[in-house]
């Protein structure tokens, strides 16, 4: 099985999706962590609005994404998934705009693992259409 096509097809596969959705929501909230700490300490910004802004946005995306990774390896939380993969989006125009095509592409592997996640996370969801469902009634 390749990495950027999941098997819906069983409730394996579908929580192998959602568990690596929660890697990559852990990774970008360790990511998230790193950039406030040194755009903390580097942007000379040490009082006032603007870095009070700076540190309350960083802590609401650590926390979207710590969330979101902890509701995704319980093969749930479709909607913090969501709101993850809306923050890389986001990020993804950022690195866009600023021509940091290697970062782009990072951002487009991991949209790539997190949208997987969330079709597992979905799937799980709607609970119905596994083929080993099927299989427990012989048993």
């Amino acid at each position: 099985m390749a990495a950027w096509d999941i098997d819906l097809t069983t409730r394996a596969g579908a929580r192998t999706g959602a568990y690596q959705a929660s890697l990559i929501c852990f990774l970008f909230a360790g990511l998230s962590t790193l950039g406030l700490v040194f755009l903390g300490g580097l942007s000379g910004y040490t009082k006032g609005a603007i870095s009070a802004v700076v540190f309350g946005v960083a802590l609401l995306e650590i926390a979207v994404f710590l969330i979101a990774g902890f509701r995704l390896r319980q093969g749930k939380g479709f909607y913090w998934g969501v709101a993850a993969a809306l923050l890389i989006v986001l990020t993804l125009a950022i690195n866009l705009a600023g021509l940091a095509l290697g970062a782009a592409g990072l951002d487009l592997v991991v949209l790539l693992f997190l949208g997987n996640g969330l079709r597992g996370a979905h799937a799980l969801y709607r609970g119905s259409g596994f083929e080993d469902d099927d299989i427990g009634v012989f048993n």
